[in-house]
């Protein structure tokens, strides 16, 4: 039996509990055809943007003292208006050279998460060295219930209609890196769980032109496709799992309206850029450690004009997924082979 507490939309922890089973292998070959422990892993030595006046911890020193999600909220960097207001973390592998461009990394946290929570649960961090890329955390704003969280799809998840233009913020982001580091802009992805997978596929559909690819974790783009006009290819991974409670992979409602499936948000994709009708299943592999064997089932659809369209359904997965030390690898790896020309 495996059981998982997972973060709802609105801050409400649902269980999840059940193995695989042959009825889920089933619902899954219909698609194709029409808080277990996490370790929060190190969050110190990620690089703060610095404040002007103010002195934070040096990279590696001890800051166990330190609250690092409010120091990664509060500390700020006069560059822009919008970096001054919301800062970000960031991390530069050990081999950084400035004289040549290098992979950017944007991670995104779900509702209610934080910086420190998804760089540690999916120790994208501890990977920045062994894959050489450069990786960006920034923090979503508080809602009036002092949860946090980005301005992504209607559905998801302005639950109280502040409308914070996140975009632009992460734009923002985006203009502050380059400014201080060697990015290369074709190799600039987003990677986002939950609220934030929703932000990946808005930055996809808005930013098309800094942004090359994404992979979104539980998490999908509007229902209504014709309101997502990247201005050119953008490549997709969805990854989701096929019980998941939260965000339901055939789609489902959420506060702020309804949301696609998991497959049909990746054919919408597809459609966009190109790509042939109908997906080609490509076998299963091992990525969740709480689902016995390998239990993803890969479908991609072919011969794109540009970018890429990709779903990995986690079979029997929930909400949130116990990464398996290769998850690194894997996610960077597929965008890494989908970087633009």
């Amino acid at each position: 039996m495996r059981c998982l507490p997972t973060l709802a939309a609105l801050a409400l922890v649902l269980p999840c509990c059940g193995d695989p089973t042959p009825a889920a292998t089933a619902a899954l070959a219909d698609a194709s055809s029409q808080d277990s422990s996490l370790d929060l892993g190190s969050f110190a030595d990620l690089t703060l943007v610095p404040p002007q006046d103010v002195t934070l911890p040096e990279v590696g020193q001890d800051s166990s003292s330190l609250d690092t999600a409010t120091t990664a909220a509060d500390a700020g960097y006069a560059w822009t208006p919008l970096i001054a207001a919301r800062p970000y973390g960031f991390r530069l592998p050990a081999q950084y050279d400035p004289s040549k461009p290098w992979p950017l990394v944007l991670l995104l946290h779900g509702y209610a998460e934080s910086a420190a929570f998804i760089d540690g649960w999916m120790h994208m961090g501890d990977a920045t060295d062994k894959l050489g890329y450069i990786l960006a955390v920034p923090e979503g704003q508080l809602d009036a219930t002092g949860m946090r969280y980005w301005n992504a799809t209607d559905a998801c998840c302005d639950i109280y209609g502040a409308k914070p233009d996140d975009v632009a913020y992460l734009q923002a982001v985006l203009l502050d890196l380059k400014a201080k580091f060697n990015i290369d802009a074709k190799r600039v992805y987003a990677i986002g769980h939950s609220n934030g997978a929703f932000m990946a596929h808005r930055l996809a559909c808005e930013t098309a032109d800094q942004v090359v690819a994404i992979a979104a974790l539980s998490g999908v783009n509007y229902l209504d496709a014709s309101k997502c006009k990247p201005s050119q290819a953008v490549a997709v991974l969805q990854i989701h799992g096929t019980l998941d409670p939260t965000i339901g992979y055939f789609g489902g409602m959420l506060p702020g309206g309804g949301y696609p499936g998991a497959l049909a948000s990746t054919a919408a994709w597809a459609k966009r850029n190109g790509c042939e009708e109908g997906a080609d299943n490509q076998g299963f592999f091992d990525l969740d450690a709480l689902v016995f064997g390998p239990e993803t089932a890969v479908q991609s659809f072919g011969n794109c004009k540009g970018g890429g369209a990709e779903l990995w359904s986690v079979v029997g997965g929930a909400h949130f997924l116990a990464p398996k030390p290769d998850w690194p690898a894997k996610v960077f790896g597929w965008l890494q082979d989908h970087a633009r020309p």
